[in-house]
């Protein structure tokens, strides 16, 4: 539920499609997930949703990561709004 595949294999299908289809070549594919807010978190409220996806994030948070995320104080604000 609304997690991104894995990169290496997202970023191969990627790399072929938009090479074929536009000409576009690049070095390195990002995935992110959306942290609930704005739309995102009025579309899982309004789908009674938003728990089950705060769970999810929580459920495959990868400490691995943590060197590489590009927003540290919105990490933060949400970790204290699952407590």
């Amino acid at each position: 539920m609304y997690l991104p595949p894995s990169e290496k294999e997202l970023e191969k299908d990627y790399r072929k499609l938009l090479k074929e289809i536009y000409g576009i070549t690049f070095s390195r594919l990002i995935t992110i997930t959306n942290t609930p807010i704005g739309g995102f978190k009025r579309y899982l409220l309004n789908q009674d949703k938003f728990g089950d996806y705060m769970k999810m994030l929580v459920n495959n948070f990868n400490p691995e990561n943590l060197n590489n995320i590009m927003c540290r104080r919105l990490l933060m604000y949400t970790s204290l709004m699952i407590i």
